[in-house]
């Protein structure tokens, strides 16, 4: 039982910690440079492509998963764009984080033994 409470408050931990800081940086930092510098499409495009090169080495790794991830990425970025702030991007981002961690967990990534 204290390993399954574990893995629920590292995937918990994980999942918004992670989302947070990627949030932050890719559609926030990112996002307001690319922006002030072109404009909001650019921005989208621009933070969607560093975002899935950024994931090279993420879940599924390789070229696939940055594809995958940069698609998402461009997800992200319009929830981004028609909301105006980083909230619902976020949320979304956490749900996805989760899910990975979940699958991770169900296929023994985690297993110490």
């Amino acid at each position: 039982m204290d390993w399954f409470r574990n893995i629920i408050f590292a995937g918990v931990c994980f999942s918004v910690v992670n989302a947070a800081i990627e949030e932050m940086i890719f559609r926030g930092i990112l996002w307001e440079l690319a922006s002030e510098e072109w404009n909001q499409a650019t921005a989208l495009g621009v933070t969607a492509v560093l975002f899935g090169v950024g994931h090279l080495e993420g879940y599924p790794p390789g070229p696939i998963g940055a594809v995958m991830a940069g698609l998402y990425g461009v997800t992200l970025g319009t929830l981004r764009w028609w909301t105006g702030g980083l909230g619902l991007a976020s949320v979304c981002h956490v749900g996805a984080d989760a899910t990975i961690f979940c699958i991770l967990a169900e296929t023994g990534a985690f297993d110490t033994h």
